[in-house]
C-alpha cells in the first residue's frame, strides 16, 4: 500500500506538472550579424568591392501539447536590417528594413526507433504573406509539409535528412507592381499582357508555384558545449509559367515548365554558453549548383566562382531558448 500511494501521489504529481497552462510554453530568439564575402573582396578603390552587411532578428514562439510525440504549434516572424548594402542586397532604398513572413508551425508528430537509433518527424507550415516580397508576388498563402529522419548511432554525431514540398497560391502569374506606390511610373502598353488592370502592371518576373527543398545535415559535439555542422541544402522551385524553346532560346536553354535550382550550404560552430543561450560562427554559400553553361558543378561549401559578389556570407548569431 506504501508502493502504490508514492507511485499515486507521483503520478498526481506528474499530471498537474504537464496540465500546467505555462508547462507547454517556450520559444527561441536569434540575433544575426552577417558580413558579404564581397566586402572583402576588390583593391579596396571602391569599384570592384561590394561591401554588404546586414543584421537580422527572428522571433519564434512555441507551444508544445506533447513533446514526447513533437506535437506543437509555433509562429516564426523574422525581421532584416540592412546597415551597408548595394545591389546585391535586392533593397529599394539604402539601409532598409525588412519584414518577413509570418510562418505558422505545426508538428504533426515524432516516432523514435530506439533499436536503430532512428528519430522520424513531420510538421506543416503556413506562410501569411506579410513580406514586401510576398505582396509583389501577390501571394495569398503558402502551405508546406515536411518530413526528416534523424540518425545518432553515437551520442557525440547525428545525420538528419530532411524533405519538404511547398504549394504557393497566388493571384498572378509574375510579380506585380502598383504604379501608385512608384515615382516613375512602370512602363505597359495599353491593352497590353502586361497591363492588369487598377494600376497594376506584371513585371514579366515569374514567380514560384511549388517547390522542394533537400537537407542534409551533419553535426559533430565530441566537446563538451561546442558542436560543428555541415548542411547541403538543394532548393528546386517550378514556376507557373511554361516556355516552349524556339530558335531564339539559349542553346543552353530546355523547353517547358519554368524551373531554377539552387544549393544552400552551412558551415556552423556552436559554443553553448549557458543551457539557453548559444554563440555560432560560420558561413553560408548560396549559388547555383552548377556554372551558367552547367558543364561543370560547384564546390558547394566555398564561393570560388562569383567573385565580389555576395554568394558567401559570414555570420555571428547569438541564439535564446527558453
Amino acid at each position: 500500500m506504501l508502493i502504490s500511494t508514492v507511485a499515486m501521489a507521483a503520478e498526481e504529481a506528474t499530471a498537474k506538472k504537464k496540465s500546467s497552462p505555462l508547462k507547454g510554453f517556450g520559444g527561441t530568439l536569434i540575433y544575426d550579424n552577417t558580413l558579404g564575402k564581397g566586402t572583402f573582396t576588390g583593391s579596396g578603390d571602391g569599384y570592384s568591392s561590394r561591401p554588404l552587411w546586414t543584421m537580422w532578428w527572428s522571433i519564434r514562439p512555441k507551444y508544445t501539447f506533447i513533446d514526447e510525440v513533437a506535437l506543437a504549434i509555433s509562429l516564426r516572424f523574422d525581421i532584416t536590417k540592412t546597415v551597408i548594402d548595394n545591389a546585391d542586397s535586392g533593397n529599394s532604398r539604402n539601409r532598409q528594413t525588412v519584414f518577413g513572413d509570418i510562418w505558422l508551425n505545426f508538428g504533426a508528430g515524432k516516432l523514435q526507433v530506439k533499436s536503430a537509433n532512428l528519430t522520424f518527424t513531420a510538421g506543416t507550415t503556413l506562410f501569411l504573406p506579410t513580406s514586401l516580397e510576398s505582396r509583389a508576388q501577390s501571394k495569398i498563402l503558402g502551405l508546406r509539409f515536411s518530413g526528416s529522419v534523424n540518425y545518432e548511432p553515437v551520442k557525440w554525431f547525428s545525420m538528419l535528412y530532411a524533405f519538404s514540398f511547398t504549394k504557393n497560391f497566388n493571384r498572378f502569374t509574375n510579380t506585380v507592381v502598383d504604379n501608385s506606390d512608384l515615382d516613375i511610373a512602370q512602363v505597359s502598353r495599353s491593352g497590353g499582357a502586361e497591363s492588369i488592370g487598377g494600376g497594376l502592371v506584371a513585371t514579366g518576373s515569374g514567380i514560384t508555384e511549388w517547390g522542394l527543398i533537400h537537407d542534409l545535415h551533419f553535426e559533430f559535439s565530441w566537446l563538451e558545449k561546442f558542436s560543428i555542422g555541415l548542411d547541403y541544402i538543394y532548393l528546386q522551385n517550378f514556376s507557373y509559367n511554361n516556355f516552349a524553346k524556339n530558335d531564339q532560346s539559349s542553346p543552353y536553354a530546355t523547353g517547358g515548365r519554368g524551373y531554377s535550382d539552387t544549393s544552400w550550404t552551412i558551415v556552423d560552430f556552436t559554443y553553448q554558453v549557458l543551457p539557453y543561450l548559444g554563440l555560432s560562427l560560420g558561413w553560408m554559400v548560396i549559388q547555383e549548383p552548377k556554372s551558367a553553361d552547367n558543364k561543370s558543378v560547384r564546390f558547394p561549401f566555398w564561393d570560388f566562382s562569383n567573385g565580389a559578389s555576395n554568394r558567401q556570407t559570414f555570420y555571428l548569431d547569438v541564439t535564446a531558448s527558453f
